[in-house]
């Protein structure tokens, strides 16, 4: 009987090599795909919005009008939207609904959507709204420092205004205070062409603000007219954030007829239990960034409500010239408990072409509440200064007289160029000759690509090959500079214009021919 022990070690020792490959080749492949990626908790998931400053209607819309909505969906996560699909479905009053396949949205990108809007005839005047429903696949890192993905479902109302010849369009809507009574200011104009008679209005809202008093007559309403219609209402203490709520509007159209319209718009509540987050610190380094350099941009962020915050995203709303590095313009915080501070880095490059200067730079924070309830978005603006360095080089030296000559005054002009990236200021140009006269000018500022002539008047009392030293002194954005150029001038004798030198060789060459001559002529005899 054969023994066929060492040949089963070996299948087995193989079997666990092959294994062993096995798995890493699938953890090679998760890794690839990144889902077990190690990632940077501070990078921000994966967040698609409908950019609603960008988004419009390419003009106004009556009953019965057609129009194109212009939608732009914008990526301002951290990580790419994969396999994005939007549709808009039709209403009762709006038709034009539609579907698109938009594929992957990176980091900061945006892609951009049109469709045909029809408003029925028989729509009613005022504020409409359809909704854009985004299907994509997003990604974050979870706790354990590892990018984790989901499928995400959003909606996004889009407030459709179908105007007439009178024309009502909410100007302004004052805050109310969460657990009181208030007082809610609405300014209210009319922007059509026709004035309005014998006008009510009526407030509605949902659970969180009751209307004590809701209803206002006005007589008229003139176009271009503006009006203030004071209601009072009741605030929950459960309220917080941006509350929907609804005006109806009837009114005579001066012919006799009655027609309604009602306007959709929002109030801004407040209140003591709420978080809130201030921009508490703001450091920029390096001190000496200059174009072309990466700029530190330090942001210390606190929670000084009395909640905590929640989804935090932090973004620096840039344009040229800088750009982000790293992870780009947006950071996210999970949450930031009551009194927490959280600070928060931002890597920026600019241009080398960038001119010298300040830049601001503007902050946009937004947060929920621990009932996932949006709070008023934080703007705020911080500067970034690109310090300019100046260099100065002498770009041309010319003399008058072209030959100077001793006991002769002359006249020394050196041109000065800036080719750095910031203006010179206060500059000063001295020699080192050993010469009586002006060896010392003042330039005053010499901006970026230009130049300054400096003059020095000689009155040259020796000659020779002198070396001598100019000096600038000047200043720019980093402080007070000394720059030293190596330079030559040549100073000849008064009255050795080159005869004496001509008459010499002129007489060497006579003696030189008479030798020639008698010599010749002796080897001849």
């Amino acid at each position: 009987m054969k023994n066929t022990k060492p040949k089963d070690k070996k299948e087995k020792f193989y079997g666990k090599i092959v294994s062993l490959t096995a798995l890493f080749a699938v953890i090679l492949l998760l890794a690839s795909a990144g889902i077990v990626e190690s990632q940077d908790q501070s990078r921000a998931p994966t967040s698609l919005i409908v950019d609603y400053n960008l988004t419009h209607i390419d003009k106004e819309l009556k009953s019965g009008d057609t129009g194109t909505l212009i939608i732009v969906i914008q990526n301002t996560g951290g990580f790419e939207a994969r396999d994005v699909k939007a549709w808009i479905p039709d209403t009762a009053n709006i038709k034009g609904g539609d579907s698109w396949n938009i594929g992957d949205i990176a980091p900061g990108q945006s892609r951009i959507i049109e469709t045909t809007i029809r408003i029925n005839k028989n729509v009613y005047i005022g504020t409409h709204t359809i909704q854009v429903f985004l299907d994509y696949k997003s990604y974050w890192v979870n706790n354990n420092g590892m990018v984790d993905s989901e499928d995400q479902k959003t909606n996004w109302p889009i407030i459709i205004p179908v105007k007439g010849d009178i024309n009502f369009v909410v100007q302004h809507v004052s805050k109310c205070v969460a657990g009181e009574d208030s007082d809610l200011e609405i300014e209210i104009e009319n922007t059509g062409q026709d004035k309005a008679d014998d006008i009510i209005f009526i407030l509605s809202s949902g659970n969180e603000i009751i209307p004590v008093q809701s209803k206002i007559n006005i007589d008229s309403i003139k176009p271009g007219e503006i009006t203030k219609l004071n209601f009072k209402v009741h605030v929950r203490e459960s309220a917080s954030g941006t509350m929907p709520i609804t005006i109806a509007i009837s009114y005579d159209d001066g012919t006799g007829k009655k027609k309604s319209e009602s306007l959709i718009t929002s109030i801004s509540v407040s209140g003591t239990k709420n978080p809130k987050i201030i921009v508490y610190d703001i450091k920029i380094s390096p001190d000496d960034a200059g174009p072309g350099k990466n700029v530190n941009a330090t942001i210390t962020i606190k929670n000084v409500g009395e909640q905590n915050a929640k989804k935090i995203t932090a973004k620096l709303n840039l344009s040229d010239p800088f750009t982000p590095i790293e992870y780009g313009m947006s950071m996210y915080v999970e949450e930031l408990k009551s009194g927490e501070e959280k600070t928060l880095n931002f890597t920026l490059v600019s241009d080398t072409n960038t001119k010298a200067g300040t830049y601001s730079i503007p902050l946009i924070i937004e947060y929920s509440n621990p009932q996932n309830i949006k709070q008023e978005t934080l703007n705020d603006i911080f500067g970034i200064k690109l310090n300019g360095k100046a260099k100065l080089n002498v770009a041309d030296i010319k003399t008058d007289p072209i030959k100077v000559i001793t006991s002769n005054e002359a006249t020394l002009m050196i041109r000065i160029e800036n080719s750095g990236t910031g203006d010179a200021e206060s500059v000063k140009a001295s020699i080192d000759l050993p010469f009586q006269g002006v060896k010392e000018v003042f330039l005053g500022n010499i901006e970026v690509d230009g130049d300054a002539l400096s003059v020095f008047i000689l009155q040259p009392d020796n000659e020779g090959n002198f070396n001598y030293n100019l000096t600038l002194q000047y200043e720019d954005d980093l402080g007070a500079h000394n720059a030293m150029e190596n330079l030559n001038i040549v100073v000849y004798l008064k009255n050795d214009d080159g005869t004496g030198i001509m008459a010499g060789i002129v007489i060497i060459g006579i003696i030189f021919g008479i030798y020639w001559f008698f010599v010749r002529k002796k080897k001849v005899k």
